[in-house]
């Protein structure tokens, strides 16, 4: 492993789908390197991969992904306040 210069393929992740995956990972401890997988998960954003091949890859969080439209906003300013 030659992180945290090695290139990784992205995944983006939804923030439910990243607290998802996050409580699955932490409630399979059952050795040191499911413990290791949890917190390079967390704190790196690196998952492992499913197949031997690939390292894993580097995830991206998006917390709007999944959210409905926000609203249109009007914008206005006092011009009151700058003239004094």
């Amino acid at each position: 492993m030659q992180y945290p210069d090695d290139i990784l393929g992205l995944a983006q992740l939804t923030m439910n789908e990243f607290v998802g995956h996050s409580r699955h990972l932490f409630t399979q401890f059952q050795d040191e390197q499911s413990e290791f997988d949890f917190i390079r998960f967390v704190l790196a954003a690196r998952a492992p991969s499913a197949d031997e091949e690939n390292e894993g890859y580097q995830i991206r969080l998006n917390c709007l992904q999944g959210l409905p439209p926000l609203p249109d906003a009007d914008i206005t300013r006092d011009l009151d306040s700058v003239i004094g």
